[in-house]
């Protein structure tokens, strides 16, 4: 995403359902790995349409969501409208009858945005991460902080970081170019680290943050449960959907 010739990200964006595994998921994540191998699991178009005017293309593919030789997680239609206001995102997604899996970790899109987006604003639930079955501590408010420390320092680094119910996401820099991210009630994480940089440490020590912000614009996110040696997350605060539909709208000044 380019404007007045200025690179904001700093690799394609790309879909993902994985998470950095946590204490709570060490039992269903044998399944998460053999029976959809979804850390791999990426977007695979059948059939796509371009469609222009005088003001916006718009650009409709179908396909699934999935890994090689393994059941698809969905089938999915994604558009892609960009005009002079942005790109409006919206996917409709289901799963396929024969691909019944129990929890999926995530659905989301990363923007990985180039060196310098340090700070932070949005309108969701904080001020600090916060999930679909942990969030009584947290409230609705504009909240302002640094990248750098929305970073849950755990002995074992996993998922974390996350807000939910938000409405906007802004990224910016020290020259005031932002990324900014709006939705009706999504959910967001921003770190230095990537899910594979969580997922590869197996010590805080071991973590470098990257000079990139790691911005995650997730449908949902599953709950994080008590299964290391209670629970599973359960509905609601799972992530069972077998169909449903995301929208939001990506701008950069």
């Amino acid at each position: 995403m380019k404007k007045n010739g200025k690179e904001y990200l700093a690799s394609p964006t790309k879909w993902t359902a994985w998470r950095a595994p946590t204490d709570n998921d060490m039992n269903i994540k044998p399944r998460w790995h053999t029976q959809f191998d979804i850390p791999r699991a990426r977007m695979y178009t059948y059939a796509y349409d371009i469609a222009s005017t005088d003001t916006a293309l718009t650009v409709t593919m179908t396909g699934i969501f999935a890994s090689k030789a393994k059941v698809p997680l969905f089938e999915l239609t994604m558009v892609y409208v960009i005009d002079g206001n942005g790109i409006h995102v919206d996917v409709d997604a289901a799963q396929p009858k024969q691909a019944w899996i129990e929890q999926i970790p995530r659905f989301a899109m990363q923007i990985e945005t180039v060196n310098g987006f340090e700070n932070l604003e949005y309108f969701a639930k904080g001020p600090r991460a916060n999930y679909v079955d942990i969030q009584n501590h947290a409230y609705h408010d504009i909240f302002r902080a640094n990248v750098t420390d929305e970073l849950e320092d755990m002995i074992m680094p996993q998922e974390c970081g996350n807000h939910v119910d938000a409405k906007y996401v802004t990224l910016s820099n020290s020259k005031n170019k932002t990324v900014t991210v709006t939705g009706d009630g999504f959910e967001f994480s921003a770190l230095h680290y990537s899910i594979e940089m969580l997922e590869k440490a197996n010590h805080n020590w071991e973590l470098v943050p990257s000079p990139n912000t790691f911005l995650l614009i997730n449908y949902k996110v599953c709950g994080i449960g008590s299964n290391s040696c209670g629970h599973r997350a359960k509905p609601p605060y799972s992530f069972y959907e077998k169909e449903f539909r995301f929208a939001f709208d990506v701008n950069i000044d």
